[in-house]
């Protein structure tokens, strides 16, 4: 085989069309940035990852499995694609990480609800029932997995917004350390995502997803909901606080 060959074949194998794309980019956040990205691995190597060229399209969303088919990752391919190659998570702003996030977690959540004994599936239809009370009981659970969703993509988009931020200073030898004590908008969102921020749920009525009227629940997460997040999904030690949080981020590297 000729060089030129085996390069080309080199190329396609590491890039965004080649099979395990994107547990190869979650892993290097992971390993790179500490992200607590394992479900969303768990879950990439489940899905079919498919481009797409239309701006009015959501950047990145979950299209469950049709008949016969696989569920995919459907993002937009201007946003996601540095020529061949996935971007980074570094390298994504806050909104584009932050729709990311939310597809692979909506994908994470709905296989969980659909599989025989899983704990966490029995839990998200308990506290959908018991959280999302103005909602009609049919739709709680849709309410209920989109608040989740919403909160879940927020806090990990903050995460990778702050260590984009670290990066930059880390550039021109700074760091996020020193300032960790400051009321900086990073630091506040962190605080509050984690603390009284609201997260309601979406839910349609009157038809099925695109069809009926999209409707948003009174009734937001609690703590305890938030908990169920941090711990059993992302499974991170966060707490809520920017000193407890962060830290050990960014200050033993």
């Amino acid at each position: 085989m000729s060089s030129l060959f085996l390069l080309l074949v080199g190329l396609w194998a590491g890039s965004a069309f080649a099979a395990g794309a994107v547990d190869r980019q979650l892993g290097e956040a992971a390993t790179l940035q500490r992200l607590p990205l394992g479900f969303a691995r768990e879950e990439a190597r489940r899905l079919v990852l498919v481009f797409h060229q239309d701006p009015d399209q959501p950047a990145a969303g979950y299209l469950a499995a049709n008949a016969g088919g696989q569920a995919r990752l459907a993002l937009y391919a201007p946003h996601f694609l540095r020529g061949l190659q996935l971007r980074p998570l570094a390298d994504l702003p806050v909104d584009l990480s932050e729709a990311y996030f939310n597809a692979l977690l909506e994908a994470y959540l709905r296989r969980q609800l659909g599989l025989p004994g899983s704990e966490l599936g029995v839990e998200l239809r308990r506290r959908a029932l018991s959280t999302m009370t103005d909602v009609p009981v049919a739709r709680r659970l849709e309410a209920y997995v989109d608040a989740q969703t919403s909160f879940g993509s927020h806090l990990l988009s903050v995460a990778n917004e702050l260590d984009r931020s670290q990066q930059r200073r880390q550039a021109t030898g700074r760091s996020l350390c020193g300032l960790l004590s400051r009321p900086l908008p990073l630091f506040t969102l962190w605080e509050r995502a984690l603390g009284d921020g609201g997260y309601p749920g979406a839910y349609v009525l009157g038809g099925p997803p695109g069809e009926g009227a999209l409707r948003f629940s009174r009734s937001v997460l609690t703590a305890s909901d938030k908990r169920l997040m941090v711990e059993r999904v992302l499974r991170a030690p966060w707490v809520g606080s920017v000193a407890a949080d962060l830290t050990p981020r960014y200050c033993h590297r």
